[in-house]
């Protein structure tokens, strides 16, 4: 499978095993070390790894590695995660688990392309075992591109306009599907970069306290055709197609916190979403299976309130409950993560109704 479409499976695996077992811990500054004095400051990108993503990235995603190693469901989701790569030879998932272990931040972010429809991806990866984790990316991926080297970034290209970026021993950059060029220039200071100097996209984020120790969270200004896309989608994705900016946090110190906020087109845009996500709630909550999963009282405490063209969400779980789920589910999220075929939909819920059984 080519660099395109492994990497980004990769990255989403680390990001989705954060929203599995993210929180706890001290809560540091997003932007990484902001105490050096300004006359002795190093280049933005060594301080800041926002600095490294494009100003006008529509989404941007944050993960704190610290955190997630502090939460008291990591050891268990990292047993069930390591339990199903153990005996396998799936490359990205063993990469995952090295990344897991070393890694201290990730931000993410998403722009639009050269072409039509086009999606640039890139993604900062800070800590101490960033490296060895990226050097052993580098041997499976075996990026038929070039190899070269520009002033602080030791670059190798792959064939499909992605590339793997050392800066140094703790900060990696993967590119995919363009941007490198940008990136180059925001590495030696020609450009600048932070998508939260957007002054909207950055007070979105702060609801959700993105950069003040999420230990999990993203920030979006979904663009029309984004929006359009999803209105394609089932419920509830197709409520976003009425999102103009929306910021989402995850937070598992004590129980499983989901919050996520939005400013809808228009109030009354809003208000349909709040009535579709209480219906859609109350359906689920009030579904045998559901309620055979142990889901229905977690699905009843979901709060939604709009107000004016504004919605917010929160979800949540408590410690017992969380721990009761990862042992009933475990496997089949520990499947889902190491990215095993997925089972047909007969079999996952023969899978869920005898987990619920036990």
């Amino acid at each position: 499978m080519t660099h395109a479409h492994r990497l980004p499976s990769l990255l989403l695996g680390l990001f989705v095993f954060a929203l599995a077992g993210c929180g706890g811990g001290a809560t540091t500054t997003g932007g990484g070390e902001t105490t050096v004095p300004p006359q002795n400051a190093r280049p933005a990108w060594e301080r800041s790894p926002l600095a490294l993503l494009p100003r006008d990235a529509f989404l941007v995603a944050h993960l704190d590695g610290r955190q997630l190693r502090a939460s008291p469901y990591f050891s268990l989701v990292e047993t069930i995660f390591r339990s199903q790569t153990r005996d396998q030879s799936d490359e990205a998932a063993q990469s995952v688990g090295l990344l897991l272990s070393g890694t201290d931040e990730v931000w993410l972010s998403a722009r639009d392309g050269a072409g039509h429809g086009d999606v640039e991806v890139l993604a900062v990866l800070r800590g101490a075992g960033v490296e060895s984790a990226m050097r052993r990316a580098l041997v499976e991926e075996h990026p038929s591109g070039a190899h070269e080297t520009k002033r602080h970034a030791e670059i190798w290209h792959s064939g499909d306009d992605g590339a793997f970026v050392r800066l140094d021993a703790k900060t990696w950059v993967i590119s995919v599907d363009g941007g490198l060029e940008g990136l180059l220039e925001r590495v030696e200071g020609t450009t600048q970069g932070d998508p939260l100097g957007d002054a909207r996209l950055r007070t979105t984020a702060e609801r959700v306290h993105f950069s003040t120790g999420a230990p999990a969270a993203i920030v979006a200004h979904l663009p029309q055709r984004v929006r359009a896309m999803l209105a394609n989608e089932g419920a509830p994705l197709s409520l976003l197609a009425d999102a103009d900016y929306l910021a989402a946090r995850v937070d598992a110190t004590n129980g499983l916190v989901i919050d996520l906020t939005a400013d809808m087109t228009s109030a009354d845009a809003a208000a349909r979403a709040e009535d579709a996500l209480r219906g859609i709630v109350s359906s689920y909550a009030s579904n045998p299976m559901v309620a055979l999963m142990g889901l229905s009282d977690i699905l009843r405490r979901i709060d939604v309130r709009a107000t004016g063209a504004r919605i917010d969400v929160r979800a949540s779980t408590t410690d017992e409950e969380t721990r009761s789920l990862l042992q009933r589910y475990g496997e089949l999220l520990g499947s889902a993560l190491s990215e095993r075929e997925s089972p047909s939909r007969d079999a996952r819920l023969a899978s869920l109704s005898q987990s619920a059984a036990r």
